[in-house]
Formats: structure tokens, C-alpha cells, sequence
């Protein structure tokens, strides 16, 4: 789980320097190419049929991934590396909202109570009016609650589809759009470019590959906790490679977050995967 959250840090801040060339949904393309290869092979190595059962679902889900992907993507080249991950990785906060409106899970006052810790440190991370580029920032919570939104419409999916079906349809319907958009502005990458959108798909796929294995095999509360090393390593990346510093209200609210989110998960005894950008609306957890 560390591994893969150093890997989805790094590949933010590739797409950061791809973003100052390359057109948003270009890299949008490119990088959901890569994951689609990735389950690709993972669903032929399973010998997994390509049975549908929701396909209207299974479309809605897709497309809040899509519009999850291209919002974070979009925010990190308007914000600062670390803001822009710190705003997406508030999704687990917007799935413990919507789950018991749309699932029916029954919470207990201790989870309501982390709740309201947590949405308040999301105010704080999202901080209007104090310097942060209040656009950006929406963008990035747009594609936040997109990315809970989807993770949810997952845990009712795995009871008509398979996992892997369920992964496939993301990249699939991403990579469709994303080329279709692009297509009018697209941009010819030069060797450097095409450097760096290589290093963001290798990383999606190795990011990939270790959050499916360390959802299964870490327990909830160091599961969820290690997927935030992200933030963590976004901050020094930010510092050194874009000359960024965050604020102490942006830590803060941080903090507030990653300790809520990782007391549901402890309580809840289900780890809460990352959102969309860092693979989270890919995985068909329990």
C-alpha cells in the first residue's frame, strides 16, 4: 500500500509537468490507456468472461471515474501539487456520507461524530477566501465527491458483476471519451513529453497493481492510513520540484481528515481505498 501511494504522488506530479504542455484530456487518455491494458491482462489471465449484467450502471460509474480523473488532473495544473492531492484524497470522506443514503448502512454516533471532524477538515483543506485558487479548488472537490460518488456504485455493483468487469469499464469508457474530446486539440507529445506520460502510465499501472494487492491483504485501519502516505510525499515533491509550500491550514485540515477517515476505517474494519486519480474508483473492494 505505501508503494503504491509513493507511485500515485509521483505519477500527480509527472501530470503536473505534463499539464503545462500537454492538454488535460490527452493525459486523461493516455493514462486511462494504461490501465486498460493493465486489467486487460489481468481479466484474460483470470479467464474471466466478458459477461454484463448493468450495463446502465456500469456506464454511470464509468463516467463519474471519467469526470473524477479529468477534475483531479485539471486541478493539479491550477493548484499546488499538495492541495491538489489533499483535495482528492478527501473522497473517502464524501463515500462515509453517501454510503448510508445510498446503500442503507446503518452508522453509529462515534462514526457521525468522525464525520463532522472530517468535513470540517475539508473546509479547511478547501480553505475559500485565503489565497487558494477558489476555481481549482472547486474543480478538484467536483471531482472529489465524483470519485465517492463512483466507489459507491461499486459496492453495489459486486453484487451483479464481476470485479474485474466492474475495473475494466472505467478505462474503457475513459479512453473512448477522453480521445473523443481530444482529438480537436491534440498535441503531438516530443521525446520529453513522451517520457514523462510514459512514467505516469508505468506508475498508474504499478500503483494499480499495489493497491488491489494491499486492500486484500493489509487490515482496514493500516490499509487506509498507508494509501495517504500520498499526501505526505506530495508535500516534499511539491516543495523540491515546484518550489511549494503548503500552508498551516491546509495541514491541518489534513490531518483532520487522514485521522477521521482512518478511525471509520478502524471502527468499520473496511479499508477505505484512495479516489478515482489514485485508482480507488477502480477497485472492487469489500
Amino acid at each position: 500500500m505505501a508503494g503504491s501511494a509513493v507511485c500515485f504522488s509521483v505519477m500527480a506530479a509527472l501530470v503536473k509537468v505534463a499539464a503545462a504542455r500537454i492538454p488535460n484530456q490527452e493525459i486523461v487518455t493516455l493514462r486511462s490507456l494504461a490501465a486498460l491494458v493493465s486489467v486487460s491482462v489481468l481479466l484474460r489471465w483470470r479467464r474471466v468472461p466478458l459477461r454484463i449484467h448493468r450495463p446502465g450502471a456500469l456506464l454511470v460509474r464509468a463516467l463519474l471515474g471519467y469526470t473524477a480523473l479529468s477534475c483531479w488532473f485539471l486541478a493539479i495544473g491550477r493548484l499546488s501539487l499538495s492541495d491538489a492531492v489533499m483535495i482528492q484524497y478527501t473522497s473517502p470522506v464524501f463515500v462515509a456520507l453517501i454510503a448510508p443514503l445510498a446503500l442503507g448502512e446503518k452508522t453509529r454516533p462515534r462514526d457521525r461524530a468522525a464525520l463532522a471532524v472530517a468535513l470540517a477538515g475539508v473546509v479547511l483543506v478547501v480553505r475559500p477566501g485565503f489565497g487558494i485558487d477558489a476555481g481549482g479548488a472547486m474543480i478538484g472537490l467536483t471531482g472529489a465527491i465524483c470519485s465517492a460518488t463512483a466507489y459507491v456504485l461499486v459496492r453495489w455493483l459486486r453484487q451483479y458483476e464481476h470485479p474485474l468487469i466492474i475495473m475494466l469499464a472505467f478505462p474503457v469508457v475513459a479512453t473512448l471519451v477522453g480521445s473523443a474530446v481530444a482529438a480537436p486539440q491534440w498535441v503531438w507529445p516530443e521525446v520529453r513529453d513522451w517520457m514523462i506520460l510514459a512514467g505516469i502510465c508505468l506508475l498508474t499501472v504499478a500503483g494499480q497493481l499495489g493497491l488491489t494487492f494491499g486492500l486484500v491483504w493489509e487490515r482496514a485501519g493500516p490499509a487506509t492510513v498507508a494509501t495517504y502516505l500520498a499526501v505526505a510525499v506530495s508535500i516534499p515533491v511539491s516543495i523540491v520540484a515546484f518550489g511549494e509550500w503548503p500552508d498551516r491550514l491546509m495541514i491541518l485540515g489534513g490531518l483532520m481528515v487522514v485521522g477521521s477517515v482512518a478511525s471509520l476505517a478502524l471502527t468499520t474494519h473496511k479499508p477505505v481505498p484512495p479516489p478515482t486519480g489514485a485508482g480507488g474508483a477502480q477497485v472492487a473492494s469489500s
